[in-house]
């Protein structure tokens, strides 16, 4: 009778727990480091988005500012949180912070000057100017409105301009 060596070539139950160990590892890694990018994509996206939002309202307001006529408040040396003035035909023009929306009140209908999702604080209008010569300086912190209450966002910016009338 002859003896036939079986050799089985399959893995151990050690090698293969060692194996599933190594791979769950790796798959751990690779998900973190994918949920890490998406955190950082998404608060990328909310200091975009705050920064652009910023340098469209100085841009309009420093814009309005350049065309008036005449500042009516804030007067000459003081500060307020509402700027008012003429523009060229004479015309009332507004620029006043509502709860968390910054409105432009220009005749008589009211322009938002900032999106839901952004939030305006600390609105300040100071008047850095001499008598028929203004010079306006404003001042506001823009917010995410972060309703998820996720940090990444979580992002606020405090915005500073100086502008005069021509």
């Amino acid at each position: 009778m002859q003896h036939t060596k079986n050799n089985n070539q399959g893995f151990t139950l050690v090698e293969l727990l060692l194996y599933v160990f190594i791979a769950s590892i790796i798959l751990l890694s690779v998900v973190s480091l994918v949920a890490l990018l998406i955190q950082s994509r998404v608060k990328n996206q909310t200091v975009s988005l705050i920064e652009q939002q910023g340098a469209q309202i100085i841009q309009l307001v420093t814009q309005e500012i350049n065309n008036a006529k005449v500042i009516n408040s804030p007067a000459v040396g003081s500060e307020a949180a509402v700027l008012q003035f003429q523009d060229m035909n004479g015309q009332i023009e507004q620029i006043s912070l509502t709860s968390t929306t910054l409105f432009l009140n220009k005749n008589s209908k009211d322009y938002f000057l900032n999106p839901t999702t952004i939030q305006v604080s600390n609105w300040q209008v100071k008047n850095l100017g001499v008598p028929s010569h203004d010079s306006i300086k404003i001042q506001f912190d823009l917010n995410y409105n972060n309703l998820s209450g996720l940090n990444q966002y979580s992002y606020s910016e405090t915005f500073y301009a100086t502008a005069n009338i021509r």
